[in-house]
């Protein structure tokens, strides 16, 4: 089931990557994205623990400094995009962070079933 999450989630940051295109800072953007990925996808080799970390810890670092403020009307600023478009898209970036960051957490603290004998599983 997990794989199965992990294979939605790869597809889902795709899907950002796709959309991060016409972005002026995109490219960042899709290099983040690109590295969860890539994290994800060590997740089934059980090579993940040590990138999971520093990703997480780098995601939440990022989000303290993309956060514009952390007031409520930053918050609101999701629902209902007021006059700064510039402050608009970072509070957008950050939250982006943040998901990463928390999917980065799921990856650290998961274990991942060795096969049992005799046991033939594949991806």
């Amino acid at each position: 089931m997990f794989r199965l999450i992990s294979l939605f989630v790869i597809l889902a940051l795709a899907a950002c990557i796709f959309v991060q295109y016409n972005d002026a800072d995109g490219f960042w953007w899709m290099l983040i994205y690109a590295i969860v990925i890539m994290v994800t996808l060590l997740q089934f080799w059980n090579k993940h623990k040590p990138f999971a970390l520093i990703g997480c810890l780098g995601g939440l670092v990022g989000f303290v400094i993309f956060m514009p403020g952390w007031g409520l009307d930053t918050w609101i600023l999701l629902a209902k995009p007021k006059d700064d478009i510039n402050q608009v898209e970072l509070v957008r970036e950050a939250v982006g962070l943040l998901l990463c960051s928390f999917w980065l957490f799921v990856l650290l603290v998961s274990k991942n079933k060795k096969n049992a004998p005799g046991e033939n599983r594949s991806v």
